[in-house]
């Protein structure tokens, strides 16, 4: 259902900085509260808010965009001080204005259901399955906006991190989860 849901044409391909792409990181933060994930984000919220605008990537959209942070405590009185992060990315590529491989340079949306709307449902369901079977350590699930714009999301929680970095022990990225075919997961 989330694959679905993010890659609708009605998201129109959830480009950083839209409001389809707002619409989208909304989502996530109503599923993050529905499975009783705390907000991480910046206030007591779910959310990270930056601009989007690189000095790296001339393509990247202005305005600005969200990372969307939850957290579940672990079980553990000394281990939940730990975090394990499972990420991301929920942005794509819009209507296909740059990074569009399609032979039809017109615009069109470019839905991104592999890329990344399979990683961020694994994601949900991975914290669906950890909310049910809490483990000894904390997991910071975040899903990061503006990837496709040059990694700025994630960059931008690399740098202002809601939570202690030193505390981490080891992070998961999901990135394309959808199409292996016969080729191996990496």
């Amino acid at each position: 259902a989330t694959a679905r849901y993010l890659a609708a044409d009605a998201l129109g391909g959830r480009l950083a900085g839209t409001p389809e792409e707002r619409c989208a990181g909304d989502y996530i933060a109503q599923r993050f509260a529905a499975l009783g994930l705390q907000p991480a984000g910046i206030n007591g919220t779910y959310f990270q808010e930056f601009s989007v605008a690189s000095v790296t990537n001339p393509h990247a959209p202005s305005g600005t965009s969200r990372n969307v942070i939850a957290v579940l405590e672990g079980t553990d009185p000394q281990l939940r001080n730990e975090y394990v992060i499972v990420g991301a990315h929920y942005d794509h590529l819009g209507m296909g204005q740059f990074g569009s491989t399609a032979v039809d340079k017109r615009p069109a949306i470019h839905n991104g259901a592999d890329d990344n709307a399979s990683g961020v449902a694994v994601m949900l369901d991975v914290a669906q399955r950890l909310a049910q079977a809490r483990p000894a350590r904390s997991v910071l699930f975040m899903a990061f906006s503006a990837e496709e714009s040059g990694l700025i999301g994630s960059a931008f929680f690399a740098n202002n991190p809601t939570i202690q970095l030193a505390r981490a022990r080891a992070m998961l990225n999901l990135d394309m989860v959808g199409r292996l075919g016969n080729g191996p997961l990496i």
